[in-house]
């Protein structure tokens, strides 16, 4: 599933799961449609009639590589601007309108092939002093059993079942808004709110103070010229770029604002309260003066990442709702194995079983190291199990998987199925009687080591002893 679910994302120009965080984060409202079938029939091909067998085995070859890494399923990330849902239905709703753009040509295109399989539809025809290119408005309205398409001017295109039996669109507010408190008045716009909302007026102080100083820049660096003497033949000496004849004293420069000392630092209360209000500069990767370990760094970025916890939550859950829906899709729509990344998935793998969970984990190298050495330290004192350590801490996908291949080394390293391997390797190669000499002179090691007397075996040797208590110490060679 995972395969299936980044090949899909990756297949569109933007990644959708980004585009998504980024519409909470600023916007404070996320819009995902999906999943949607792009190409819901795979058929094998047809021979033609004077077709030669090679050419249809070509033709073959290339369907099978085709139907192992066939995908039909899409996620999109529109804008919210784009898909009209009731607010107030919660994350999963049953009706939608979306707003669609499409040149001439596609429209007549799409219209031609839906007229031939659905009774209602009305092929729509470019008309011979229309631009072929010319963008059109289509609104498509979906609910659970239905999709009509028609033009923005009133036209009806087609009416189809909707195959998918739900509405392909799920939505979810970031948490940074509030429910109105006004009970005569319905408005999402105060659930609608991004990160940006409560500092809007620091910006907007804070653009006040460049544009300010950049006047004062502009004023200083190109201040008028003041002088005695006559303006306008001054003014027509520089225009000229003549050199200007006169005293000292007869030239200078108009006076200009200068900025006070208390001014210049109310540049830094408005960063400060931006960035208390938004996103701290310590998730950039910048180091606050005094933190000098990495635990310490650790717990700033910890605690600055609390701001994003509510989208974060929101966001995984709205896909892993499309992750249940892919399963469903497969199982009870497609009816048929996708596949992707050179991984398959079968509707007899899901069997009618939907839960899905997914999760975006932001993985730090140094925390994860320190997260293994904690995990593998409980694992060593049996407070997790080992499957507990490859699954939370260790993050591998499938144990079950891992379990196999460590038996399977467990297998090959036994001493003695490494024994018969060699002796089949040696009868290979025409080296038997090298590896039969080899093993006689491995068992007579075995049974010497086995033979040696005790005496011979080596006593464990301590620090030197000195002479019993009372006696002086004799000198070497004494009696």
């Amino acid at each position: 599933l995972q395969a299936i679910m980044e090949d899909s994302a990756l297949r569109e120009d933007y990644i959708p799961a980004r585009e998504g965080a980024g519409n909470l984060i600023y916007l404070g409202y996320v819009v995902y449609k999906g999943p949607v079938l792009v190409d819901p029939y795979l058929r094998p091909p047809k021979r033609y009639k004077n077709e030669t067998d090679e050419e249809y085995e070509t033709r073959e070859m290339a369907f099978q590589a085709h139907k192992n890494n066939w995908n039909p399923i899409r996620f999109r990330t529109p804008h919210p601007a784009q898909v009209l849902l009731n607010p107030f239905e919660g994350k999963q709703p049953t009706r939608a309108v979306e707003i669609q753009t499409m040149c001439a040509r596609d429209v007549q295109d799409l219209t031609a092939k839906k007229s031939k399989s659905r009774k209602y539809a009305e092929e729509y025809h470019v008309g011979s002093r229309q631009d072929p290119y010319e963008t059109l408005t289509l609104l498509h309205y979906w609910t659970d059993s239905w999709h009509h398409v028609k033009l923005l001017d009133g036209e009806d295109l087609y009416t189809e079942r909707n195959p998918l039996g739900y509405v392909p669109f799920i939505q979810a507010y970031a948490g940074f808004g509030r429910q109105s408190t006004s009970s005569d008045k319905v408005d999402p716009s105060s659930m609608a709110v991004g990160i940006l909302h409560s500092t809007m007026d620091t910006i907007r102080l804070q653009a006040q103070r460049s544009i300010a100083r950049h006047q004062l820049l502009m004023s200083n660096a190109f201040a008028q010229i003041r002088s005695s003497r006559e303006p306008t033949e001054v003014a027509q000496q520089l225009q000229r770029g003549d050199i200007i004849h006169g005293d000292e004293g007869d030239f200078g420069i108009m006076p200009t604002p200068q900025i006070q000392s208390g001014l210049a630092d109310l540049g830094s209360e408005y960063e400060a309260d931006i960035e208390l209000g938004t996103s701290v500069r310590d998730l950039m990767g910048r180091r606050q003066p005094g933190v000098i370990t990495v635990g310490q760094q650790g717990m700033i970025n910890a605690q600055a990442q609390k701001k994003y916890t509510a989208p974060s939550i929101q966001n995984e859950h709205l896909w892993s709702i499309m992750g249940t829906r892919t399963l469903q899709v497969v199982d009870s729509v497609l009816k048929q194995t996708i596949g992707a990344k050179g991984k398959l998935l079968r509707p007899t793998d899901i069997e009618h079983f939907y839960p899905v969970r997914i999760s975006f984990g932001q993985i730090d190298v140094i925390m994860e190291m320190e997260l293994k050495r904690i995990g593998m330290a409980e694992a060593d004192r049996r407070i997790i199990s080992k499957a507990d350590y490859r699954q939370n801490y260790a993050r591998m996908e499938n144990e079950s998987e891992v379990d196999l291949r460590l038996l399977q080394e467990m297998y090959e390293e036994d001493p003695f199925l490494v024994q018969v391997k060699a002796r089949k390797f040696a009868q290979a190669i025409g080296d038997e009687e090298d590896y039969e000499e080899s093993v006689r002179l491995r068992d007579e090691m075995s049974r010497a080591k086995q033979q040696r007397p005790s005496s011979e075996r080596l006593q464990p040797q301590g620090p030197p002893q000195g002479p019993p208590q009372g006696q002086p110490a004799q000198a070497p060679g004494q009696a």
